[in-house]
């Protein structure tokens, strides 16, 4: 009777399925044992791989707090400058002849309108006076057109006459019925500076 209560012991340990975990309680989650509870999977990689993108965050913001991503501006321009290819429009005085007037005879022209710098400080008034000069006038060979070519030498800038280099647009004008060339009063010509001009200095 003993042995047969031993056997059936034995029996007992050894049958199968006395290994086997307790299945897991409804709506756990599984791998949860596996891991010691601590975690769902990827719960602790999560929050793991979200750190290192929280600091980067950081770290651009505080960069542009700072300016660092500001993209640079363009070179200042130079106050109280005229930069080359500037250009203003002036118109005669009085009528210039080509049976009077010869290459190098000097006259006056007046801006029409104001001139500004760059910052739109006025450089040049309206009104203010251009000193100019006949390089060529002459008639046509038909008779019928002429020929004119002035040049610019200098303007009244902030009160005071300053040298100036610029080319001369097309010069209007008529040729009367004696052949001679003639600029009316108040013509107007396109001045453009080929070279930048300063304000001259304060006295």
């Amino acid at each position: 009777m003993f042995r047969r209560t031993l056997l059936l012991l034995a029996l007992a340990s050894c049958s199968p399925g006395s290994d086997k975990a307790a299945p897991p309680a409804e709506g756990s989650t599984p791998g949860a044992a596996a891991a010691g509870g601590a975690a769902t999977p990827g719960g602790a990689a999560g929050v793991a791989s979200g750190a290192p993108n929280a600091e980067a965050e950081g770290a651009n913001a505080a960069g542009n707090a700072g300016g660092g991503s500001m993209t640079p501006g363009a070179p200042p321009t130079r106050p109280n400058t005229l930069g080359e290819g500037t250009t203003f429009v002036v118109r005669t005085v009085d009528p210039i002849l080509s049976s009077a007037a010869k290459p190098g005879d000097r006259f006056k022209a007046r801006v029409q309108g104001q001139v500004l710098d760059s910052q739109g400080a006025v450089m040049i008034n309206g009104l203010a006076d251009v000193a100019m000069r006949v390089v060529r006038m002459e008639k046509g060979a038909d008779g019928k057109t002429g020929r004119v070519e002035f040049a610019v030498d200098s303007a009244l800038v902030r009160g005071r006459m300053v040298p100036i280099s610029a080319t001369v647009g097309e010069v209007p004008h008529i040729v009367t019925g004696a052949g001679i060339v003639l600029v009316d009063r108040a013509t107007e010509i396109r001045i453009t500076l080929i070279k930048a001009v300063s304000a001259p200095p304060l006295p």
